[in-house]
């Protein structure tokens, strides 16, 4: 039976996050790009691959008439996903999406113009682009806790860029966690991937919905929902007890019953934890 180490991991975010979350206003006003407080897991478990997303690149307007373009497929998170659900050895860690602990934003504004001094001279550009844009992002100094599970040992801390242009930067401090089974019905206080979940063979519990992105990969129609689970066959993870452990968990404020720092979320059945 393969196995995996359980890592409870505290991320801080060291440069603004960014993604279009949600999009209002107008090409004539501006573009408002808003970024929510939940980041989904597929961003994350790219940076922990150490690899450009492949959800990074234009698509052609070629593509767009002949209506070649699927959408995106996220091949590397499949396979990940995918062995996971044989019981086979991942060939990256799994990432859990990110629960908010403490979120800050900061707003920036960004204009295309042309370079000429006191006359605005903007010609038609040979691809659309908004000329006015607004971001509010998630500000340095923001805190979110989230899961990963890995086949290697990792190190205490890690370094991962996410969100626009690979500008977010996230340093990960990681707690390795004791694995236990729980109850015949617990409730999760760790968020899920809902399709994740479902091809890992959690399909008789309940789902809460806390936010949808828009992109859905047809290999897993639920891919794009990010949810609590409540249901049977979870276990209980517990931070192992040092006092470097101790320092990250009290950065993050959120404890269990009687002080103690206890978490529930659904782990792969078909797997040894270390």
């Amino acid at each position: 039976m393969a196995r995996l180490q359980a890592y409870i991991a505290l991320a801080t975010v060291q440069a603004p996050v960014v993604f279009t979350s949600t999009v209002s206003g107008s090409s004539e006003i501006g573009f408002l790009y808003t970024t929510s407080p939940y980041i989904h897991n597929y961003p994350v478990m790219y940076s922990l691959m150490d690899r450009p997303s492949e959800a990074a690149f234009v698509v052609s307007s070629k593509q767009f008439k002949a209506k070649t373009y699927s959408g995106l497929e996220y091949k590397s998170i499949r396979r990940v996903v995918e062995a996971l659900a044989r019981g086979e050895e991942p060939e990256a860690p799994y990432a859990y999406p990110l629960l908010p602990v403490k979120v800050g934003y900061v707003t920036f504004h960004t204009t295309m113009l042309a370079d000429s001094h006191y006359i605005d001279i903007r010609g038609k550009p040979k691809t659309y682009a908004p000329r006015n844009q607004n971001y509010v992002a998630i500000a340095p100094g923001s805190r979110f806790l989230t899961l990963i599970l890995s086949p290697q040992p990792l190190p205490s801390h890690m370094y991962g860029s996410i969100g626009l242009k690979r500008l977010g930067i996230l340093r990960f401090d990681l707690c390795r966690a004791r694995v236990s089974s729980g109850g015949e019905w617990e409730y999760s206080n760790l968020l899920v991937n809902e399709g994740d979940m479902r091809l890992l063979g959690f399909e008789n519990g309940e789902y809460i919905l806390v936010y949808e992105t828009r992109t859905r990969p047809s290999w897993n129609p639920g891919g794009n929902r990010i949810s609590w689970y409540a249901g049977p066959g979870q276990y209980v993870l517990e931070p192992e007890r040092d006092k470097r452990c101790a320092r990250v968990l009290r950065k993050a404020r959120r404890y269990g019953e009687g002080g103690r720092e206890r978490w529930v979320a659904p782990l792969p059945p078909r797997f040894a934890y270390d």
